[in-house]
């Protein structure tokens, strides 16, 4: 009898030592799984914040293209002012939403004599998004951020005989 009890014993403390090395197999198995999850998780919050970058961006670059065509709209509509009325000063266009992708387009044009009679200097800015410093702080302009371009040109003033459809640019 005695044998069999310490058959018994023994084979209680395999049994005893089995399970603990089981329940340490599956503890080392949870920890890989939880590491590799993540893992998972921060490739893909980085590749997610990769593409709001990329997305931004773009958007960014679309609005600053946006810009520069306004700037280049205000410039001939500036040209168009002065070839059809020398007295023109200038003025503050905005253009209709609906023809430009981003909010709140303005042109502003300012035309300043010379010391040539027949030469306007001529300011033109363009610029898209609210302006950050007098902006109130909505859904609407958090979206597009504010981009301004300017140009500066002489405009010579011609006779109504020459050619009309080009005007003269310097």
């Amino acid at each position: 009898m005695r044998n069999r009890a310490a058959m018994n014993n023994r084979a209680a403390s395999v049994r005893s030592a089995g399970m603990s090395v089981g329940i340490s197999r599956s503890g080392t198995l949870v920890v890989c799984v939880l590491v590799c999850l993540f893992v998972a998780a921060s490739l893909a919050a980085a590749s997610t914040h990769a593409a709001l970058q990329w997305r931004r961006s773009m958007t960014m670059e679309q609005q600053m293209r946006q810009t520069e065509l306004l700037l280049d709209a205000g410039m001939l509509r500036a040209a168009k002012q002065l070839q059809q009325s020398s007295d023109f000063r200038g003025e503050v266009w905005r253009p209709e939403p609906s023809s430009i992708r981003f909010e709140s387009p303005m042109v502003e044009i300012r035309v300043a004599t010379s010391d040539d009679p027949n030469v306007r200097l001529v300011d033109v800015v363009a610029q898209l998004g609210t302006d950050p410093e007098t902006a109130v702080a909505t859904s609407g302009s958090a979206r597009f951020p504010h981009t301004r371009r300017s140009h500066s040109f002489a405009f010579r003033l011609t006779d109504k005989t020459e050619n009309s459809d080009s005007p003269s640019v310097e």
